[in-house]
């Protein structure tokens, strides 16, 4: 599995980002490229959720489902884990840690 991380500073409450990390239909409101998205269940993003986007970035086209492999929700002074699995093929198309 790929995995990817990003660390950034926002001057916002960690529940507020939380929240808006974990609303995956709304991605596409602050990610330019984004054209159709699923998720299933419907509603905020927890373990076992499935998530489909489809899109257009840096003139390729994209489609992935991705699901929720962990998913922890960290005291108010840190942000928490959302962790996405990539599909096999692309998983093994990056670099492995």
């Amino acid at each position: 599995m790929a995995i990817f991380e990003y660390t950034d500073t926002f001057d916002y409450q960690a529940a507020s980002v939380f929240a808006l990390l974990t609303d995956l239909e709304a991605r596409s409101t602050w990610i330019a490229g984004i054209q159709e998205i699923r998720v299933t269940p419907q509603g905020p993003a927890r373990l076992g959720t499935s998530y489909f986007e489809a899109g257009k970035f840096s003139g390729y086209k994209s489609e992935k489902t991705m699901s929720i492999t962990e998913f922890e929700q960290g005291p108010a002074a840190c942000i928490s884990l959302l962790r996405l699995a990539l599909p096999k093929w692309l998983s093994s198309s990056c670099g492995n840690r």
